[in-house]
């Protein structure tokens, strides 16, 4: 009898995409505009979003009180604001904003440490995101992440 060797494959490195739905194409960004995203992993992962606004606040926009599963498909991807209610308004000073989202294999969000996880829409205490960037290294060393930068 002959015995059968089955290849096991690896999972693909976990990537991500964010995608402005609202100025597709990378137009600009007009003062006041809504803005809207899709964020797509490569594979089903859990996903989290930071905003950094003109004023350098950073705060997190996802998960949040509307959906507070951090589970995004890779077929839908997550649109964001979506049907949650809030909206991310261009600023009128046209000053930068960004926006920097994580994909993780496993939900992290409580094992990050309470200044990166934060409330939903609070200010966090931080001054970078180089800052969240550690902290999501630290608790998920296989995460891929992507960053939006408003244009104007």
């Amino acid at each position: 009898r002959r015995g059968t060797v089955q290849e096991q494959r690896a999972p693909l490195p976990l990537s991500l995409q964010i995608n402005s739905t609202s100025h597709p194409n990378n137009s600009r960004a007009r003062p006041n505009d809504v803005l809207t995203f899709n964020i797509r992993p490569n594979r089903n992962a859990f996903v989290y979003c930071y905003y950094k606004d003109e004023k350098n606040v950073f705060q997190r926009i996802f998960p949040n009180r509307f959906t507070r599963d951090a589970m995004v498909s890779q077929s839908t991807g997550l649109d964001l604001p979506g049907t949650m209610r809030f909206r991310l308004n261009a600023n009128p000073q046209r000053l930068p904003e960004s926006m920097l989202c994580f994909a993780t294999p496993q939900d992290v969000l409580q094992r990050l440490p309470e200044s990166i996880r934060g409330a939903d829409f609070a200010k966090l205490p931080v001054s970078s995101f180089e800052q969240i960037r550690s902290s999501f290294s630290q608790v998920a060393p296989n995460n891929a992440e992507a960053t939006y930068n408003l244009a104007f």
